[in-house]
């Protein structure tokens, strides 16, 4: 996978719950160094992971994989969206032209 934002989904949501390694791991029926290797980026999580966490944590799997696929992606975009209308209208302003700014150089830099 490109990106590891379903890593930090994973590790925030077990920091929010206050639960270890080891609990955490028991919650899932896996092994802690598996929860450890997931976390550091040593090892990829299988689908049976994604689906027990899923459905432990109520985060959907589009949510995870955001920049992975189209309604993940969507749905970040949503997130932000949000968050941006509830800045004061000169920080939305200066978020709005920062965002501008690194999606013009990405595709600049994505047509070399």
């Amino acid at each position: 996978m490109e990106t590891n934002y379903y890593r930090q989904v994973i590790k925030e949501y077990r920091k929010s719950q206050k639960l270890s390694q080891e609990k955490f791991a028991e919650l899932l029926d896996c092994d802690t160094t598996y929860i450890s290797h997931i976390e550091n980026g040593k090892r990829e999580p299988s689908i049976d992971f994604f689906i027990k966490f899923s459905n432990l944590s109520g985060i959907s799997l589009d949510y995870m994989l955001c920049c992975e696929t189209q309604i993940g992606a969507q749905i970040k975009l949503n997130e932000i969206s949000e968050r941006a209308m509830r800045l004061l209208p000169k920080d939305r302003q200066f978020t709005f032209k920062t965002m501008d700014h690194f999606l013009d150089r990405f595709e600049h830099d994505s047509k070399k």
